[in-house]
């Protein structure tokens, strides 16, 4: 995991700010609390997902999922987790496993040069492979199930006959 833009970190801070603020709001406070949850499912799944009429109940399945945990009280994790600076190319190269790294192409295309990115993460770690699932996000495995699981499948077997 890379440590996301101190915007993003505001942003953060921002929606905790809401969150707070509509707990004694009622029926404002819920409407509140639906869009920070529609904006945490925008960061959490890609265009693909987020768009395809087909995919309209699982939308609303993990959107009922979510909301629930859009709660002040978890704010500072959030916080702690998308803050963490992310393990240092160093500390990757001692890794002495194969690994496959899994990740969305939508995920992907936003993220910059940063360290920890899977890009960097495959180049550093010494026996790494980076599948990119196409019209994914970040829930590669709710989005994409059949894609994920087949790469995680097959790599498993690949490790064992070595």
């Amino acid at each position: 995991m890379r440590r996301v833009p101190a915007a993003d970190l505001r942003t953060i801070d921002v929606m905790g700010a809401a969150l707070r603020l509509s707990r004694p709001l009622g029926p404002i406070g819920a409407w509140v609390r639906g869009r920070v949850t529609d904006q945490v499912m925008v960061n959490m799944f890609g265009t693909t997902f987020m768009s395809d009429p087909a995919r309209e109940n699982d939308r609303e399945l993990w959107r009922r999922q979510f909301m629930p945990t859009m709660v002040p009280e978890a704010l500072p994790m959030l916080t702690a987790v998308f803050g963490h600076p992310g393990n240092p190319p160093e500390l990757l190269a001692q890794v002495q496993a194969p690994v496959l790294l899994v990740t969305g192409e939508d995920e992907i295309t936003q993220l910059d040069e940063a360290p920890n990115d899977p890009l960097e993460a495959q180049r550093v770690l010494p026996d790494a492979r980076l599948l990119t699932v196409p019209g994914a996000g970040h829930m590669v495995l709710v989005e994409q199930p059949e894609v994920g699981t087949s790469a995680i499948t097959d790599f498993i077997k690949e490790v064992e006959r070595r």
